[in-house]
């Protein structure tokens, strides 16, 4: 549709149509999955996307319709710098000749990389009132079946609405990808030595583990955990469109399903973590109906791995 109508400012002036761009923009940056390969109908051609961090599509000027919220136009266009830095990642940390020219071409991915994240930093730090993230509960002990759980044991936090949540693990997903790009940038510049010794990998193994700790945590807020005796956990959602009622269960699936993905795929989630994120992931299939979720739930994480960390 966005294709069709054309991305000229002019095709894009009233409130709706500003707000529809905007959400589909969002959307398919954030899955670094291009508009027209966003469908589950062709499953092979999909998870080629994912798994070799296809760039968003260029036939469409993506920032040529401006937010009317700057933190909704800053976050885009930082997701876009990220889906253009999923597909260098490919194509630079592959190559073979460890020449002057290529040691140079993948220092600056690297430096790419490594602004990219101060970049997703300072835009949380620069966010209003009203986006604190706020922590409910505490779980102590372990669960009794975690593949079905709505929580896992440790923190459980409350967000403002569905949108801040979504955005926050989006953040979240695009910085684990970017350490990802890190550690394949020193393991390259590092060769043949192990990059799990570098000063990189204790950084990533820091920094991951706490960002997959946050996603993990916001798990219950999507499904409503406990929303019966705490109002915090009602997932709240304003619409450009269409109902506002927070019982429309579907869109949490699709907000949620990617960054069960990312931090599920992750080298530093712990097996318990992984467990339950890939459970939540099959809900989101079985339960909520959301195909896309399947194919996620079916890549081999280990498979999808030797693709994403060097040997």
């Amino acid at each position: 549709m966005i294709k069709s109508r054309g991305s000229g400012k002019h095709n894009w002036q009233s409130k709706i149509s500003k707000d529809i761009f905007t959400a589909v923009r969002a959307h398919a940056v954030s899955t670094y999955l291009p508009v027209v390969e966003f469908t589950v109908a062709d499953v092979e051609k999909t998870i080629h996307c994912i798994a070799n961090s296809k760039a968003v599509d260029p036939a469409v000027d993506w920032m040529a319709v401006e937010a009317d919220d700057s933190v909704v136009q800053t976050f885009a266009s930082i997701n876009l710098k990220m889906a253009a830095l999923r597909a260098d990642n490919d194509k630079t940390t592959t190559l073979k000749l460890h020449s002057a020219e290529n040691t140079e071409k993948v220092l600056k991915l690297l430096r790419r990389a490594e602004a990219l994240d101060q970049e997703y930093l300072d835009w949380i730090a620069a966010l209003p009132a009203g986006w604190e993230i706020k922590t409910v509960a505490w779980v102590d002990g372990d669960v009794q079946d975690i593949s079905t759980s709505l929580i896992h044991p440790g923190r459980v936090d409350a967000y403002g609405e569905l949108w801040m949540a979504y955005k926050y693990n989006v953040v979240r997903s695009c910085r684990l990808f970017i350490w990802t790009t890190i550690l394949r940038c020193a393991a390259w510049l590092g060769y043949p030595h192990d990059y799990r010794l570098s000063p990189e990998y204790t950084t990533a193994s820091r920094i991951c583990r706490q960002l997959i700790e946050d996603i993990v945590a916001s798990v219950p807020y999507f499904f409503g955990w406990n929303c019966e005796n705490n109002s915090a956990m009602n997932a709240r959602a304003n619409f450009a469109c269409g109902t506002n009622d927070p019982t429309v269960k579907p869109l949490t699936g699709i907000f949620v399903m990617w960054p069960l993905f990312a931090a599920a795929a992750s080298d530093f989630a712990t097996p318990s973590q992984r467990h339950f994120l890939r459970g939540r992931l099959k809900h989101v299939a079985e339960i909520m109906g959301i195909n896309q979720a399947l194919i996620l739930f079916g890549v081999t994480i280990l498979s999808l791995l030797s693709q994403i960390l060097p040997n």
